[in-house]
C-alpha cells in the first residue's frame, strides 16, 4: 500500500515547524547551522532555499509556511533583501516575513551580526526587534548551531509552560463529577435500567457509545457506573485531545500523584498507547470529549494493536465511523418518574408538573425544577432576573463563564475579574454563587450548559460590556496557550481580532491534536478572506482546506475548493499563486483520475522545479508519480521514481522525506521476487510508522503478495482478512478496499471464484467511496475474470449468465481505465471482454477485442503480457475464418485494418507485421498460423503462385525484420508446404523471398553443386556454420534450407543451451546434405539401415586435419513428405533437428545430449520452433 506525502494534518501534528527568515546567499552559513539545530531536536525546519530557487517572488509559499509554523528564527546581517518593484512590491521578502511574524505573534528568536554595515531599512527592522525583545549578537565566523539549539529549548519550555495540563486529578475521579452535579439536588434516583443496559453492552462489545441530548443524564450514568465498579474514568469536559489522552493515561495506570504532562499531542498519543497495552482494569470510561471523532480514531488504532481493552465513550453525538455497541440515553422513564415522586416533597412535585411537555423527562430539567433559582427574598426568579440582580464582579464572573465555552480555573477567574483578593477569599465568593456555578475537576462552569446561550444573549444587550468581557477572555486564553478558545472568544468580539486568533489557533494542532478545531478555523478564515478582499490569503486557505478534504477523500468539497482557488489566483494574476494551486490540483487529480493528461501536467511541473533548481519539489512530485504508478501496479515505473526521490531527500537531509520514499520503494521492490531481497533490506531500516495498526496492515499487504507467490493461499487469506479488519476498525475505507482486492486475488488463486467475487465487489464499493477509480476499475476487471472462469466450467444458462456479467464488468473497467495510467488494467479488461464475448458466441467481435487488448499491452510497454497473449491469439486464430484471423493478428500488432482488402493482401499485411514487430516466440506461432491458413485456403495447384505473390508483396515493403523472424517464417513455410511437393526452384524462390534483407544468413547457389547457406549464431556470433547441399536434389536442398532456417531461427537457444556450454572458444562447423542418389554403394550400404524409419540420418566427424567438424545429413528419397511437423507432440520434422544437434555436439565435443538432464531444454527448443 503506497504512502503519500499529502497528509497535511498528520505532518503538522507530528512535527513542530520552525521558520527560518533571512537573506539566502548572505546568510547561507547561518541558515545551514539553524537548520542543523532544528533537525537535531527532531523538528521540521523551513529554510527557503531548500524549497528551490524561483525567478518570481514566492510570497504564497513563505507566508503559507509561516502560518503553519510554531516558532520563527530571524537571522540578520547587512542586506535588506530584494524588492520586486516590477510586481508592485514595496517590501523585501525579509521584511514581509518579519511583519507577518509579528502579526501572528509567533515565538521569535533573533540573531544579529555584531559588526555588519547594515542597509538602513534593515536597521529599522533590527531597531524594532530590540524594542520588543532581546536578541543574540554573533560574529560572522561564529558557529550558531549550539546557540540556536539552546535558545529553541528555552523558548519551547516557556511556550510549554503556558500549555501545561492542570495537575488537578479530579478529572479522573468519577465521584467528583457526581458530587459536582448533585451538590444542589436534594434527590437522586439511580437509573437501574440505564445502568443494566450499559453493563450488558460492555460484556458484548469492546467499544460502547453512550449518546443523548444535553441534560439526558449521560454524565451521571457514566460517572456512577465508573464509581460503582472502580473503573478508570476521565471527565473530558474542557480538555483538548492532548490533555484528554494524558488524563486517560493517568486513569489507566492509576497515576494520581504525578500527573502526565506531554508536550505535544504525539507524545500524549504514544504514552496513552503504552498505558493501554499495560492496563488490566476495563472498561475505560471517557465522558464528554471535545473532539470525539479524533478520540475514536486514536482508540481504534490502539485497540487494533492488542486484543485487550474496552472503552465507553459518552457524548452528545456518536463519533464518526464508530463501530461497537450503542446506547441512546433518553429522559426519565415513567417508572423512574413515579419513583421520584415518592421521595420528593409536594413543592418539588408541583414544579415538575409545571415543566413544558417537551422537557418533562430530562433529568437536567427535573433537577432544575426541584430547586428553582430564587432572589435574595426567596422568591423564584428566571435566569435573566437572577443574573441582572448580580452586581459588579459577580455579574462579570457569570458573564465570563457564559461566554468562555469552557471551564475556568480560580486563577483564570481572578485574572479576568482583576481581583486583588486572595484565591481563598475568591473561592468563598464563588461559593455564594452555587445556584449558578458548579466546580468540578475542570474548574468552574455554569450549573447547566443550557444556560450559556441565554446568558450570552442577555450580555449582548450591553454591547460595550459584552465586548470588554470577550476581549478579556481572548487575552486570557491567548496568554495561557489556549488558542482555540481565544479564537472562539475573538469571533464574538471583533472580526479582525478573530482572524489573528484563527491563524494562531491553527498552530495549536501540534499541541492539542484537534482536527475539528483546525478545520473550523480554516473555514472561518476562508469566509473572512472572501469578504475582506485578501485574495492571496484566500488562495492559501482554500488550498489548505482542499488538502484536508483530499486527505479525508472528500471529493465533493475538494474539487470546488481547488476551482475557487484557481479562479482567485488567476484573477490576481500572481504567477506564484497560480503555480501553487496548479501543483496541488495536479497531484490531487493524479490521485483521483489517474489520467495520462494529469500525469503529463505533474511531470511538466516537476520539470519546472528541476529547471529552477528546486530539487525538494522534484522529489515531492516524484513520490506522487510513483504512488500513482504503484496504485495501478506498474511497479517498474514506480521504482525509479522512488529511488530518485530518496536520493534527493537524503541529499537534503530530510528525514521525513527519506522515510516516505524508503517505505514506498520497499513496497515496490517487495512486489517482485527478483527485487524482494533489496526490499527486505530497506524494510529493516524503517522505523514503525504512525500507529502500529497501520504498520501491521501495510505488512499484511506485503505478506499477502509473498504468500500468494509461494502458493500459500491459506496464510495469504489470513493476512488479507487481518488487514481488512484493521481498516474497518480504523474507519479507513481505502485500506479496506486495497485489502479486499488482495483477498479476492487470494481466493481466485485458490480456485474459489465465487468467494472472490464477493471480495471484489466489496473492494469496488469501498474504492468508489474514497474516490479511487483504480481500485474500482481493477475490482471490476478481476471480477470479470472470475465470471469468465466460472462460465468456462459451467453450461447452458449458468455459463451464459457468467459471460454476460463478465461483459458488463469488463466494459466498466475499460471505461474507468481509458486514457489512464492503468494501461495494463485497460488491456487486461479488453482481454476479459473478448473472452466473454467469445463465450457468448460472438466470436468475431470477441477475438478482435482480445487482439485490441494485446495492442494495448504493447502500447503500454508491457511486452511480456503482450507476447503471451499474442501467442495465444496465434494458436486460437487457426480455427477462425481466414479474413477474421488476419484481422485479429493485425489488430494485435496495433495496425489499422482495411476490411475491404482482399484476403491475400490481408495475409501479406499480417506477415509483414509479424516479421517487423514480433519476438521470436510469437513469430514462430504466428508464422505457423499464417502458413497453415494460407495452405488451407488455396487449392494445391495455385499454392506456389499464391505464395510467390504474397511473399513478393512482403518483400517489396523493405521492412526491417526482427532478429530470427525471417528464418522462423521460412522454417514454417518449409514445414507445412512439404506435403505439396514443391519443386527445388519453388523452394529456393520461397527461401530467397523470405530471407531477403536478412543480415544473419547468406543464401547462395554454387553452379554444378548445390545450394549453400552461411550463418553465424551465438552471442558475438561465436559459431560459424556452412551448410551445403552436395547435389541439386529436392531432398538435399530441402534439408539444407531447413537446417539453415532452424539454426538462424533458434539462434539464441541453440547456441546458449546446446553449444556454448561445451565450447571453450569460437568454432566453425561444416554441414553437408546429400540425397541417397549421390552416395556411393559402400556408404549407401552403411547408411541405408539408419533410414528405414526416418527421413534423415546424421553422421558426425570430429576435428579433422583438413577442416572443422563436419556433419553429413543423408536424406532418404521423398524426404520432405516424410518429415511432417507434429501437432500436440513433436513430429518427424522436429525430431530431425534434435538428432542434428545430438550428432553435432557429439562429434565436436563428445557430449551426449540424449539424457534426462537435457530433456527440458530440448522440449523448450521444440516449443519455440513451431508452436
Amino acid at each position: 500500500m503506497p504512502d503519500r506525502s499529502d497528509d497535511v494534518l498528520a505532518g503538522q501534528m507530528e512535527r513542530l515547524s520552525i521558520f527560518v527568515s533571512s537573506t539566502i546567499e548572505e546568510c547561507a552559513k547561518q541558515r545551514h547551522e539553524a537548520r542543523a539545530a532544528i533537525q537535531s531536536l527532531g523538528f521540521d525546519p523551513f529554510v527557503f532555499e531548500r524549497e528551490g530557487a524561483r525567478t518570481y517572488r514566492p510570497q504564497a509559499l513563505y507566508l503559507g509556511r509561516l502560518r503553519r509554523s510554531q516558532l520563527a528564527i530571524g537571522i540578520y546581517r547587512a542586506s535588506y533583501g530584494w524588492v520586486d518593484e516590477a510586481k508592485g512590491q514595496t517590501l523585501s521578502g525579509l521584511e514581509d516575513e518579519y511583519v507577518e511574524i509579528r502579526r501572528l505573534k509567533l515565538g521569535f528568536l533573533a540573531y544579529i551580526e555584531k559588526h555588519a554595515k547594515r542597509d538602513p531599512r534593515l536597521t529599522a527592522i533590527v531597531d524594532d526587534i530590540l524594542g520588543q525583545q532581546t536578541a543574540y549578537f554573533f560574529d560572522a565566523d561564529e558557529d550558531l548551531t549550539s546557540v540556536i539549539h539552546a535558545d529553541i529549548v528555552t523558548l519551547l519550555a516557556q511556550t510549554f509552560t503556558l500549555r501545561r495540563i492542570a495537575a488537578d486529578q479530579r478529572a479522573i475521579a468519577p465521584q467528583t463529577t457526581l458530587d459536582a452535579i448533585f451538590k444542589t439536588a436534594p434527590y437522586y434516583i439511580r437509573r437501574a435500567g440505564l445502568d443494566a443496559a450499559l453493563r450488558g453492552l460492555v460484556t458484548h462489545h469492546r467499544a460502547v457509545s453512550v449518546s443523548g441530548v444535553a441534560g439526558a443524564g449521560k454524565s451521571v450514568a457514566l460517572a456512577q457506573y465508573a464509581a460503582d465498579v472502580g473503573l478508570p474514568y476521565v471527565n473530558g469536559r474542557g480538555l483538548d485531545p492532548r490533555a484528554l489522552l494524558a488524563k486517560a493515561t493517568d486513569a489507566l495506570i492509576g497515576n494520581t500523584a504525578n500527573p502526565s504532562n506531554p508536550e505535544t499531542f504525539e507524545e500524549a498519543r504514544d504514552s496513552f498507547a503504552e498505558a493501554w497495552r499495560g492496563a488490566s482494569t476495563w472498561p475505560l470510561v471517557i465522558d464528554d470529549p471535545s473532539d470525539g471523532d479524533l478520540l475514536w480514531s486514536e482508540l481504534t488504532a490502539v485497540m487494533q494493536e492488542t486484543a485487550s481493552g474496552v472503552v465507553v465513550i459518552g457524548s452528545r453525538e456518536q463519533p464518526a465511523g464508530f463501530r461497537g455497541g450503542s446506547l441512546q440515553v433518553e429522559g426519565f422513564t415513567q417508572d423512574e418518574l413515579a419513583l421520584l415522586e415518592t421521595v420528593v416533597d409536594a413543592d418539588a412535585q408541583r414544579h415538575i408538573a409545571e415543566l413544558p411537555a417537551a422537557t418533562t423527562t430530562l433529568p437536567l430539567a427535573v433537577r432544575s425544577a426541584i430547586r428553582p433559582l430564587r432572589d435574595e427574598a426567596g422568591n423564584a426568579v428566571t435566569l435573566k432576573e437572577r443574573y441582572l440582580a448580580l452586581k459588579g464582579r459577580r455579574r462579570e464572573i457569570i458573564a465570563c463563564l457564559a461566554l468562555s465555552g469552557a471551564p475556568l480555573s480560580l486563577t483564570d477567574i481572578s485574572s479576568l475579574a482583576d481581583s486583588a483578593m486572595d484565591l481563598t477569599a475568591l473561592s468563598d465568593e464563588m461559593a455564594s454563587l452555587d445556584d449558578l456555578v458548579v466546580e468540578d475537576a475542570s474548574g468552574y462552569s455554569l450549573l447547566h450548559d443550557a444556560w450559556a446561550a441565554e446568558l450570552v444573549a442577555v450580555t449582548q444587550e450591553r454591547a460595550q460590556f459584552f465586548d470588554a468581557v470577550a476581549r478579556k477572555l481572548v487575552t486570557l486564553f491567548d496568554s495561557t496557550g489556549r488558542g482555540w478558545l481565544a479564537f472562539q472568544m475573538a469571533r464574538l468580539a471583533n472580526d479582525d481580532l478573530a482572524v489573528i486568533q484563527a491563524e494562531r489557533s491553527l498552530r495549536e494542532i501540534l499541541y492539542s491534536g484537534s482536527i475539528t478545531h483546525f478545520v473550523t478555523a480554516q473555514q472561518f478564515l476562508a469566509d473572512h478572506y472572501r469578504t475582506s478582499g485578501d485574495r492571496t490569503s484566500l488562495v492559501q486557505t482554500l488550498v489548505s482546506l482542499a488538502q484536508i478534504a483530499s486527505s479525508s477523500h472528500d471529493t465533493a468539497h475538494c474539487a470546488p475548493l481547488l476551482a475557487e482557488a484557481r479562479a482567485v489566483a488567476e484573477t490576481i494574476g500572481d504567477e506564484a499563486l497560480i503555480d501553487f494551486v496548479a501543483e496541488f490540483a495536479a497531484t490531487y487529480a493524479l490521485q483521483t483520475a489517474m489520467s495520462l493528461e494529469t500525469l503529463g501536467e505533474v511531470e511538466r511541473i516537476r520539470n519546472r522545479h528541476e529547471e529552477a533548481g528546486d530539487l525538494h519539489g522534484v522529489a515531492r512530485l516524484l513520490v506522487e508519480e510513483g504512488v500513482a504508478f504503484q496504485g495501478v501496479n506498474r511497479q517498474d515505473e514506480a521504482e525509479p521514481r522512488f529511488r530518485r526521490a530518496l536520493e534527493i531527500f537524503e541529499a537534503h537531509e530530510d528525514a521525513y522525506g527519506q522515510e516516505l520514499a524508503t517505505r514506498n520503494l520497499a513496497g515496490a521492490l517487495l512486489a517482485s521476487t527478483a527485487t524482494a531481497a533489496e526490499g527486505e533490506q530497506l524494510l529493516a531500516t524503517l522505523r514503525p510508522s504512525r500507529g502500529e495498526a497501520r504498520e501491521r496492515a501495510w505488512m499484511c499487504n506485503i505478506l499477502n503478495r509473498r504468500y500468494r507467490d509461494e502458493g500459500r493461499c491459506k496464510e495469504a487469506e489470513e493476512v488479507a482478512r487481518e488487514a481488512i479488519t484493521i481498516g474497518e476498525t480504523l474507519g479507513d475505507r481505502r485500506l479496506v478496499a486495497i485489502n479486499q482486492m488482495a483477498l479476492g486475488n487470494t481466493l481466485r488463486d485458490d480456485g474459489r471464484c465465487v468467494d472472490a467475487l464477493i471480495a471484489y465487489e466489496a473492494a469496488g464499493i469501498e474504492g468508489r467511496a474514497v474516490s479511487r477509480p483504480e481500485i474500482d476499475g481493477r475490482a471490476a476487471r478481476l471480477a470479470a475474470a472470475c465470471h469468465n472462469s466460472l462460465a468456462e466450467s459451467a453450461t447452458g444458462v449458468d455459463a451464459q449468465g457468467h459471460a454476460e456479467q463478465a461483459v458488463q464488468l469488463a466494459r466498466r473497467a475499460i471505461v474507468i481505465f481509458e486514457n489512464s495510467l492503468g494501461s495494463h488494467d485497460h488491456a487486461d479488461a479488453y482481454d476479459e471482454l473478448g473472452t466473454a464475448l467469445i463465450s457468448l458466441g460472438r466470436e468475431g467481435e470477441g477475438w478482435e477485442t482480445r487482439a485490441r487488448g494485446v495492442a494495448l499491452f504493447r502500447a503500454a510497454g508491457d511486452f511480456d503480457n503482450a507476447h503471451k497473449l499474442e501467442r495465444q491469439l496465434a494458436h486460437g486464430a487457426f480455427d477462425l475464418p481466414f479474413d477474421l484471423a488476419m484481422r485479429v493478428m493485425l489488430v494485435a500488432q496495433g495496425k489499422k485494418v482495411d476490411r475491404q482488402s482482399p484476403p491475400l493482401a490481408l495475409w501479406a499485411e499480417a506477415a509483414a507485421a509479424m516479421l517487423e514487430q514480433a519476438v521470436p516466440d510469437v513469430a514462430a506461432a504466428t508464422s505457423s498460423m499464417l502458413v497453415r491458413h494460407l495452405i488451407a485456403a488455396i487449392p494445391k495447384a495455385y499454392l506456389s503462385a499464391a505464395l510467390d505473390r504474397c511473399l513478393r508483396i512482403v518483400a517489396d515493403r523493405k521492412i526491417v525484420a526482427g532478429h530470427q523472424n525471417r528464418a522462423l517464417f521460412l522454417l514454417n513455410l518449409l514445414a507445412f508446404t512439404a506435403p505439396y511437393q514443391l519443386t527445388r526452384a519453388e523452394m529456393l524462390t520461397i527461401a530467397t523471398l523470405c530471407l531477403e534483407g536478412d543480415q544473419q544468413i547468406r543464401l547462395r547457389e554454387i553452379p554444378t553443386f548445390g545450394v549453400q547457406l552461411v550463418l553465424e549464431i551465438g552471442s558475438g556470433q561465436m559459431f560459424l556454420f556452412t551448410i551445403s547441399a552436395a547435389d541439386e536434389s529436392v531432398e538435399a536442398t530441402y534439408v539444407a534450407l531447413c537446417l539453415g532456417a532452424f539454426l538462424a531461427g533458434c539462434d539464441e537457444r541453440v547456441s546458449r543451451d546446446f553449444i556454448a556450454p561445451y565450447a571453450k572458444n569460437p568454432a566453425a562447423f561444416d554441414v553437408m546434405t546429400t540425397s541417397l542418389a549421390s552416395v556411393g554403394p559402400s556408404l549407401l550400404a552403411t547408411v541405408q539401415p539408419h533410414l528405414q524409419d526416418r527421413a534423415v540420418t546424421f553422421v558426425g566427424f570430429g576435428q579433422r586435419e583438413e577442416g572443422p567438424p563436419r556433419i553429413t545429413a543423408f536424406c532418404s528419397d521423398g524426404a520432405p513428405a516424410a518429415m511432417p511437423p507434429g501437432d500436440e507432440r513433436a513430429g518427424a520434422f522436429e525430431i530431425v533437428f534434435v538428432e542434428f544437434l545430438s550428432a553435432l555436439v557429439s562429434a565436436a565435443y563428445d557430449v551426449n545430449l540424449q539424457t534426462q538432464e537435457q530433456l527440458p531444454k530440448t522440449k523448450e527448443l521444440l516449443r519455440h520452433m513451431l508452436w
